[in-house]
């Protein structure tokens, strides 16, 4: 249900749940208004072995509404003899529909087994925008429908974003964050690549340690992923904005200075603890943080596909704000680089947090319990890890908030917290979770020194937790060293 990224500082582990759509295309308006779409479609989980009878339709749509208008909401299931439903509530005429809202179909195939992770193509796909579209916007969707005791169907969708219905809404990257991320199939055998997680840009600018405002800006998606070359660890992150007069000011605010234009440069991100770069492509913004530049320069000509020089900084030691929304001055840029060690962490409160399971119950490390246990286990003090709680989050101090051992369900934001201390390098961390006595799934991340390590266990957007009580159990180096409880209910 989860796969692995781990980060210098950070490791996150973003979930899967179910069955997936992915669109990852080239979306372009002319002149002429019509809408292009050029590139694949992929479905994934397709064909559950518990489930009857099982049928999937991959539909493409272009929708577009008029001025005032809304799109309509797309359903995530169907009730039979009623209609489709959202979130469990069965959907009025005009949310099916919308108001002033118009479709084109553009794409139909139906898949059977074989067809289970291939990526279809849609190249050659265009629609023309009538005068009174205002917006439009491109939906991927699947329809997966089973029988058992009952018919049943499951809506997945792949949703870029409404764009205004103008040409120029357009000179941009469609795609979202995490399919414009590194391939590890396609970068080189040294490297080791994380899978990239959908996070948002608040969270990538607090794990990068970049102080900035980001709130207003109008981010598409973004995502985060894990690099390792050689000993350099680095965090990469992508940010799709609307448009690329939007990145550049983006680029701009985190640098702390204005630029009369940005090639193919990459700019010094002023941070508090680890040296961070930007560059941009079109609409998106690239951050890579870590110790070593020339490894950060080198991922990101990969990631931009061209040779990149770094840009001076022009800006004065003092900025002047430019507005009344001023970015505040950038700390000063080291005169020497930082080591490769990672930075301590800073003194823990002398109150952690508290831990979500009732009193645990002592296990010896060297004879590890099951891991669909069911009972709590202390951390082993023999181990690295320091603490460990399951949280919605962390704040500005890398601190967990929201610990909890019951979640409500449809929690957007769920995560594992670890304090790592005097970790040997490259210390194996094994994660092992499980609901209701069934293990769901494993992944070790590697740490080193004094860190803090977050694994976001949140579903996909617009997905939840299923209901249950969860175990997640704690290995290093094979030795088990705790277990922590927690349910969805």
């Amino acid at each position: 249900m989860s796969v692995l990224a781990v980060v210098g500082l950070m490791a996150w582990a973003v979930a899967a749940c179910g069955q997936q759509i992915a669109l990852e295309a080239e979306i372009t308006l002319g002149a002429d208004r019509k809408v292009d779409i050029r590139g694949t479609v992929t479905a994934s989980d397709l064909y559950p072995q518990e489930r009857q009878k099982v049928s999937n339709t991959i539909e493409v749509y272009v929708e577009y509404t008029e001025a005032g208008g809304v799109f309509r909401t797309l359903p995530d299931s169907f009730w039979i003899r009623h209609g489709p439903t959202k979130d469990g509530k069965l959907l009025s005429a005009d949310e099916q529909t919308g108001v002033k809202a118009h479709k084109v179909k553009v794409f139909e195939q139906k898949l059977v087994a074989e067809g289970e992770g291939k990526a279809l193509d849609i190249a050659n796909r265009d629609v023309e925008l009538p005068p009174e579209a205002a917006e439009f916007r491109v939906v991927a969707f699947l329809n997966h429908t089973w029988s058992g005791t009952w018919p049943a169907w499951t809506y997945r969708y792949s949703v870029w974003r409404p764009f205004e219905a103008v040409p120029t809404a357009l000179a941009a990257t469609t795609a979202s964050a995490r399919d414009i991320m590194l391939d590890g199939s396609k970068t080189p055998a040294e490297w080791e690549v994380g899978a990239a997680g959908a996070v948002s840009i608040g969270d990538i600018l607090t794990l990068m340690s970049v102080d900035a405002e980001a709130e207003e800006w109008p981010v598409r998606s973004s995502a985060l992923q894990a690099v390792r070359i050689g000993g350099n660890a680095l965090m990469v992150a992508a940010v799709v904005l609307a448009t690329e007069a939007d990145a550049k000011r983006a680029l701009e605010v985190l640098a702390g200075e204005e630029m009369e234009a940005v090639g193919d440069e990459m700019v010094r991100v002023p941070a508090t603890e680890t040296g961070v770069y930007g560059m941009m492509r079109k609409n998106v913004v690239y951050l890579i943080a870590g110790e070593n530049k020339a490894a950060a320069m080198t991922v990101g000509e990969k990631l931009v596909g061209s040779a990149l020089s770094v840009r001076p900084s022009t800006a004065p030691p003092t900025p002047t704000p430019r507005d009344p929304a001023s970015v505040p001055a950038p700390p000063p840029v080291p005169s020497a680089p930082p080591t490769a060690t990672p930075p301590p962490t800073p003194a823990p409160a002398p109150t952690p947090p508290p831990t979500p399971p009732p009193t645990p119950a002592p296990t010896t490390p060297s004879t590890p319990p099951s891991a669909t246990g069911d009972a709590a286990v202390e951390l082993s003090a023999a181990g690295v890890v320091k603490e460990a709680a399951v949280c919605t989050g962390i704040d500005e101090k890398r601190e967990p908030v929201g610990v909890t051992a019951s979640f409500p369900p449809k929690t957007e934001s769920m995560c594992l917290y670890l304090r790592i201390c005097q970790a040997p390098a490259d210390t194996p961390i094994r994660v092992e979770w499980s609901r209701n006595g069934k293990l769901l799934q494993g992944f070790t991340i590697l740490v080193t020194g004094d860190q803090r390590a977050l694994v976001d266990v949140s579903p996909n957007r617009g997905e939840y937790l299923q209901p249950g009580r969860y175990a997640i159990d704690l290995k290093q180096n094979d030795e088990f060293i705790g277990r922590l409880i927690f349910s969805v209910q």
